[in-house]
């Protein structure tokens, strides 16, 4: 089972806590920089055998950790240090926008001050916002169907995503004066900006 010590962070919506019937947990993992690499990805594969076992007997939980840096390609535990160096170097805008909704489920408090800090750090250029919209189309589009497009509340035109869209690219833009990253909910994301 899970042995090493995991900095569980929730991302999207299992950080606002917003999960509905077909939501994924959305998590990453992080780590003190001394733990053994190779262990850590062992514990964290463990893990994920445990939480798939347990979907098997009818449990509607499926931990979904395609967030982390690289994607289903990179590592399941990022150490601190290795996710430092991640963010310096090689994330991109969209990864940024989904570590704006992060909360601590397990671990050291610091630690989502670390995962803000990198949601945060990049100003938003014109390019970076494009970036953005391109992948809130392609969500839509693979969500979606166009005869629903005008009939989804969550994610058919101006629906609740275009707002939290809306006011999660104000806090990239103005992340000091909306006080980023210190409220989760949408409600009170508008009420801060």
């Amino acid at each position: 089972m899970l042995c090493a010590e995991f900095d569980v962070i929730a991302l999207g919506s299992y950080a606002i806590n917003a999960l509905g019937p077909d939501s994924d947990i959305d998590a990453i993992f992080l780590l003190d920089d001394a733990y053994p690499q190779a262990e850590a990805e062992e514990h964290a594969q463990q893990f994920l055998a445990f939480v798939s076992r347990l979907r098997q007997l009818g449990t509607p939980i499926q931990v979904d950790l395609r967030l982390r840096g690289e994607g289903s390609q990179g590592l399941l535990v990022r150490t601190y240090a290795g996710f430092q160096s991640y963010e310096l170097d090689r994330m991109e805008m969209w990864e940024r926008f989904a570590l704006g909704h992060a909360r601590l489920v397990r671990g050291r408090e610091e630690v989502v001050d670390l995962v803000l800090r990198a949601a945060y750090a990049q100003p938003v250029t014109p390019e970076r916002l494009n970036e953005l919209v391109r992948m809130k189309r392609r969500i839509e589009s693979e969500r979606n169907t166009p005869k629903y497009f005008k009939r989804n509340v969550k994610i058919g035109y101006g629906g609740l995503s275009d707002i939290d869209w809306f006011v999660h690219i104000l806090e990239m833009r103005y992340p000091t004066a909306t006080k980023a990253g210190l409220a989760l909910g949408t409600v009170d994301r508008l009420r801060a900006i």
